[in-house]
């Protein structure tokens, strides 16, 4: 039974020098803009921020869900998107 699209994103060795993984406000550009082209309707979101880096944001969409786990010190981050849409 194929109810929708999961789409699970290991991004792996991730160099950046703006440190885009260390905070809220360095990945959620990121995600509003996963958001924007997948024509997503968020309707509800947490976020929360790890000290002394790392962060979650997560989208409760009509559609469903979106998320994002960062590992700033592995270089890495984790993208989850499931989509009935």
């Amino acid at each position: 039974m194929n109810t929708g699209i999961h789409l699970i994103v290991d991004v792996v060795n991730i160099t950046t020098k703006n440190k885009a993984l260390n905070t809220i406000e360095g990945i959620e550009p990121l995600m509003r803009k996963i958001i924007e082209i997948g024509k997503l309707n968020v309707v509800g979101e947490i976020k929360h921020q790890f000290q002394p880096i790392g962060s979650t944001l997560l989208y409760l969409l009509s559609e469903s869900h979106l998320s994002v786990h960062t590992y700033p010190e592995k270089f890495c981050c984790a993208i989850d998107l499931y989509s009935c849409n």
